[in-house]
């Protein structure tokens, strides 16, 4: 056992510590972009128990010859900003023919689930766009992406998916999504409400920089836009109360932003402008 030096620790197992903090090296990661890591993280997040818990990432790239699917709470620690600065970071690198990052509520999971969890501070990459996939497709409730920056899918490059299972209370913090040749964010179904977007950049993007289909209705702060070519924002349901604050779109995507009622816009620059079919509320 060992025992912290503070008033009133507790002794605990050596090894109860040394599992508080676990990593992907920890069960055979390479972390060198080319030997296939999907094992390792499999194995780590076993690791964890039922409760999940924490695991840490160090700044290399992982591979991936299979989708990562989350079925539990895992907080996932990458180094850095998640984004490729030239310093020390983490990247996540996935084929051209799958989705990167799933995460799946019980509905979908059977008894686990992977509700409530946290990714932040890594990069999200495809090595091509052939054939499909989403970098992060969240599946589940109350999910966290946070300093992170998701990049070169075939498809969207995040999708929050209530198809079939629950996906409110959703969270996307300081994320940037380029080179993919769906939307940058897309978010769709009933239970794809309650999720707020703060400082999302969409950029140079196949479809919208932001499509939001969801039935409720979401918030997006301070969010930006550039050379999508669809357009930067685009609402489509007449129930949902969807509300841009503050938010930014370049001029030259597609023929503006497409907001129907009761969308509504309060502030920002919107060079872009906005389709002549737009009936959201500006301001």
């Amino acid at each position: 056992t060992a025992t912290r030096a503070e008033s009133g620790a507790t002794a605990v197992p050596v090894l109860n510590k040394l599992r508080e903090h676990i990593t992907p090296e920890d069960f055979g990661a390479a972390g060198d972009g080319v030997t296939d890591d999907s094992t390792a993280y499999t194995n780590a997040m076993a690791a964890l128990g039922g409760g999940g818990g924490t695991i840490e990432l160090g700044p290399v790239t992982y591979k991936f010859n299979s989708t990562l699917i989350i079925k539990k709470q895992i907080r996932f620690i990458g180094q850095g900003g998640g984004h490729d600065t030239g310093k020390a970071k983490t990247a996540l690198l996935f084929p051209s023919n799958m989705h990167g990052i799933e995460i799946q509520h019980s509905l979908l999971s059977g008894s686990t689930d992977g509700s409530w969890t946290i990714i932040e501070g890594i990069q999200v990459r495809a090595e091509s766009k052939a054939a499909t996939g989403i970098g992060i497709r969240n599946r589940a409730h109350g999910v966290t992406v946070r300093n992170c920056s998701v990049t070169g899918f075939k498809d969207d490059g995040i999708a929050i998916d209530s198809t079939g299972t629950h996906c409110n209370n959703w969270r996307l913090d300081t994320v940037r999504i380029t080179g993919c040749d769906g939307d940058g964010l897309f978010v769709d179904g009933a239970d794809a409400n309650a999720g707020v977007a703060t400082l999302v950049d969409a950029s140079s993007n196949g479809g919208w920089g932001v499509f939001d289909s969801s039935f409720l209705g979401n918030t997006y702060l301070g969010c930006h836009t550039a050379a999508n070519t669809l357009g930067p924002y685009k609402t489509d349901n007449n129930n949902a109360r969807n509300v841009f604050i503050g938010c930014y779109s370049e001029a030259g995507q597609g023929t503006g932003s497409s907001l129907v009622w009761p969308t509504l816009v309060y502030g920002g620059h919107h060079d872009a402008g906005f389709t002549s079919a737009s009936t959201a509320f500006t301001g």
